[in-house]
């Protein structure tokens, strides 16, 4: 009777091993992150953070909120919008990502500082905006990396959300507006990790 108890015993333990294996693999893949360092469960998406329309010019066509073809998060949203304005073409886009860990979103961030040097991004005198609850917040305006021209872009981290939000600066869209908008998407960020 004992080998048999010992045999059990020991199938048992191989059964609950391959179990916690499966599980382990399964939220490092699905999740990014492992046990303990998981975030917890939110009752929000990254999808219910939007642009505020009536801030953005007002022939703007605005795409609904996509998942990239190549998430960068567990969860990843963009928006984009373009507008006519002298004949030019200007554009912009909102993107949120929410990682498994946020230490993963503060190396995305300072991913994203990295990239941002490539510009010439610095400081605007008249955005003077400051997130009272982001755990990291820029703003900055310069010529784009891309060769798109003049730009503003917000990059912030709310715990484990990343937010990185630019547009084109025209008539249509000042240093003002482009503001506006980032004080909507703070407020958006502040309402909906509140109510957690």
């Amino acid at each position: 009777m004992s080998d048999k108890k010992l045999l059990i015993t020991i199938v048992s333990f191989f059964i609950g091993l391959c179990f916690f294996c499966f599980y382990s693999v399964f939220q490092i893949w699905s999740k990014q992150c492992w046990l303990w360092t998981c975030v917890p469960e939110r009752t929000f998406s990254v999808f219910d953070i939007n642009l505020p329309a009536h801030l953005l010019p007002n022939n703007a066509i605005v795409n609904p909120m996509i998942t990239p073809s190549e998430p960068s998060g567990v969860e990843s949203g963009n928006i984009s919008f373009f507008w006519q304005e002298s004949g030019n073409l200007y554009g912009g886009g909102l993107d949120v990502d929410r990682y498994g860990t946020e230490k993963r979103a503060r190396e995305m961030f300072e991913n994203g500082l990295y990239w941002r040097s490539k510009g010439s991004y610095e400081k605007h005198p008249e955005i003077t905006y400051v997130s009272p609850i982001a755990d990291e917040f820029l703003t900055g305006c310069g010529s784009s990396m891309f060769d798109n021209g003049y730009e503003c872009r917000l990059t912030a981290r709310y715990q484990e959300y990343l937010v990185d939000y630019g547009s084109s600066i025209g008539r249509q869209m000042s240093e003002s507006k482009f503001e506006q908008i980032v004080m909507n998407i703070d407020q958006q960020m502040i309402r909906l990790l509140d109510q957690e």
